[in-house]
């Protein structure tokens, strides 16, 4: 699980770089491209009994000197935070 887990971070830390050095690419990739990860992680936990719950929590975070401040910007920046819940799979009797 931690190997699955490991892959799944190392593929979003690649995307948050390559939007990071997204002036230096003509074309980047398509979110599509990403959305994949996320269904091989499933079925990697699913092959070991596991399912995973998963929610996206809005949140707002202080930009105090991470950028230039513009007359009438705000201080706050809107972000995501991503929430994976991993438990065993319950067999359900009929």
């Amino acid at each position: 699980m931690r190997e699955a887990l490991s892959d799944f971070g190392a593929s979003l830390r690649v995307q948050k770089m390559q939007l990071v050095n997204q002036a230096n690419q003509p074309d980047p990739l398509p979110y599509l491209v990403f959305a994949s990860d996320a269904e091989e992680l499933r079925a990697q936990l699913e092959d070991m009994g596991l399912v995973m719950y998963v929610g996206v929590m809005p949140h707002l975070m202080p930009i105090d000197g991470m950028i230039e401040k513009i007359h009438n910007m705000y201080s706050y920046a809107f972000g995501h935070a991503l929430y994976v819940d991993i438990d065993r799979r319950e067999e359900v009797c009929p």
